[in-house]
């Protein structure tokens, strides 16, 4: 494959995201909004063509990022990049490691690496998008052994749960514990979805002007605000390009809709569980995981819980009203 034309100057944009925010689109989206036919890929070292058709299910993964996953494959990226020629510029997006340990070392260098670059994280009050059973990433590095990559939500869990709460969860298999509405237990009183991994707990630094981007806003109303990032980023965006790519966004837009609805029904949702109000609750498509989080609403924010023996699914908020009783769970001060 030939090379597209050189330039004589060479240059890195940085993406860096919390997980599973979008950061592979939006790294489509300016390659491809910006005119480029062609992107440099370091894990091939070559040139290879830029998708037009990026989305997939879950994200847009038909697109391939240059995105290390670790520190030594950060430093490998970066060098590749810097020292290959590009008509237009180099993207180079990542999210936090697995090694949390070695992440700030990556974000410092990007940060002060580059004259350009993005960050794209949630506000804590929406932190609820990172709560469900099945990961927009299709596949995640096992926490126990960094070995192997999985894919299936009941060993992503399974592994999530030994790696952050193994003693409790011994406790609970040795009770035998196991029906869903056990599991739904479990998950509410030890994932707590007021917290979420992000990279602002590893980015303090801000005086070099990254670009601050709300996953909210590319996800609802990107079409309109993309011409501030590229001003930001002195592109001229390819409008040749721009209804094509919009056909694109409105498609990948539809990947976020339950996620966005949990997150906007969340709280009317619990007030209408408390005053015995009906909703239905089935439109929503609720997974385990959010199941879970409204059940650890009401045990954390009422001291209430439900009498959930064989209760398989959550159907409707007065359905829930009526199997509610008091907390008898302690609960840390």
């Amino acid at each position: 494959m030939e090379l597209i034309e050189k330039t004589r100057n060479n240059n890195i944009l940085g993406i860096i995201t919390d997980p599973g925010v979008g950061g592979t689109f939006l790294t489509w989206s300016i390659h491809y909004l910006a005119g480029c036919t062609q992107y440099y890929y370091s894990k091939q070292d070559q040139w290879v063509d830029l998708t037009e058709t990026p989305v997939t299910n879950t994200n847009s993964h038909g697109f391939r990022p240059n995105q290390p996953d670790n520190l030594v494959n950060y430093y490998k990226t970066f060098n590749k990049l810097k020292h290959v020629d590009s008509t237009f510029f180099h993207c180079l997006y990542f999210h936090n490691f697995n090694d949390q340990e070695k992440q700030p070392e990556a974000t410092k260098h990007l940060q002060s690496s580059v004259d350009k670059g993005i960050i794209l994280s949630l506000d804590p009050h929406n932190f609820l998008y990172q709560i469900s059973s099945t990961p927009r990433s299709g596949n995640r590095l096992d926490r126990i052994t960094n070995s192997k990559y999985i894919s299936d939500p009941d060993e992503i869990w399974k592994d999530h749960s030994e790696y952050f709460f193994n003693e409790s969860l011994k406790i609970w298999n040795e009770l035998k514990l196991t029906d869903v509405w056990d599991k739904r237990e479990f998950i509410a009183l030890n994932v707590d979805y007021k917290n979420a991994t992000s990279i602002n707990d590893i980015i303090t630094d801000y005086d070099n002007n990254f670009y601050a981007l709300n996953p909210m806003d590319l996800f609802n109303t990107f079409d309109t605000t993309v011409y501030k990032l590229f001003d930001y980023l002195d592109q001229s965006i390819d409008f040749a390009r721009f209804e094509k790519w919009l056909l694109v966004y409105n498609n990948w837009k539809k990947v976020h809709h339950n996620r966005l609805q949990f997150i906007w029904y969340f709280d009317t949702i619990i007030y209408n569980i408390i005053n015995g109000k009906s909703m239905d609750l089935e439109k929503f498509n609720l997974d385990l995981m959010q199941e879970a989080a409204i059940q650890r609403a009401l045990i954390y924010n009422y001291s209430l819980n439900l009498k959930t023996w064989q209760l398989e699914k959550f159907t409707n908020t007065k359905q829930l009203h009526d199997l509610l009783e008091p907390n008898l769970h302690p609960i840390p001060v």
